[in-house]
């Protein structure tokens, strides 16, 4: 029995959860609900969250690599200082700033990928200030 099932069958919800630093590294965690979970510099490496809902999730500092992301919903969720490196992704999933697809696994981008109306703001990238202007 996998932690959902486990949950499930207890009718426990992971949503809100406080999951600070926790280990679940190479869990099964297909389709579970983190939706605004904190997993703040959780081992999260070669887990399955394949069609997980990690919707405004907090996810700073987390180690997602090797993990399978395909499907999953990452809208809202922070990824700041996040490893998402080898994480696999399908092609038509939204992308993640920072990060770009190769051959369905991430790989760290050389440029941030603005995914939302960010004109006039001041962004620093490698000690460099730009101001974003739209095109």
């Amino acid at each position: 029995m996998n932690l959902i099932e486990f949950c499930n069958k207890l009718n426990i919800s992971l949503k809100s959860v406080d999951l600070l630093a926790a280990d679940l590294s190479e869990t099964n965690l297909t389709g579970a609900n983190f939706s605004r979970a904190y997993l703040s510099g959780a081992n999260l490496s070669g887990t399955n969250l394949s069609w997980a809902d990690l919707s405004g999730a907090n996810l700073y500092g987390a180690d997602l690599s090797n993990s399978d992301l395909s499907n999953s919903d990452l809208s809202h969720a922070n990824l700041s200082e996040a490893n998402l490196t080898g994480a696999k992704r399908n092609s038509d999933d939204p992308e993640i700033s920072g990060w770009k697809l190769e051959s369905g696994l991430l790989v760290k981008s050389d440029k941030p990928v603005l995914t939302q109306d960010c004109e006039g703001q001041v962004v620093e990238i490698e000690g460099q200030k730009y101001k974003l202007v739209a095109v």
